[in-house]
């Protein structure tokens, strides 16, 4: 199903931002504003997936 793969990738992406700018090989605490954005960019499609996975199961296509 569409959005199991979908749900999936949202464990991946705090990962990916993670490693953006090489931030594991640094010892910077702070993170740059590239990654602040993707983090609420990540946010947004977590809340984006529960909304389909919402619409899904009433099984209102409009929504989906």
């Amino acid at each position: 199903m569409v959005w199991e793969r979908m749900d999936d990738a949202t464990t991946a992406m705090p990962l990916y931002i993670s490693a953006v700018e090489g931030s594991r090989s640094g010892k910077r605490k702070k993170k740059s504003d590239l990654q602040k954005q993707m983090a609420q960019a990540t946010k947004d499609y977590s809340a984006g997936c529960t909304e389909l996975k919402k619409a899904i199961d009433k099984k209102d296509i409009k929504k989906a």
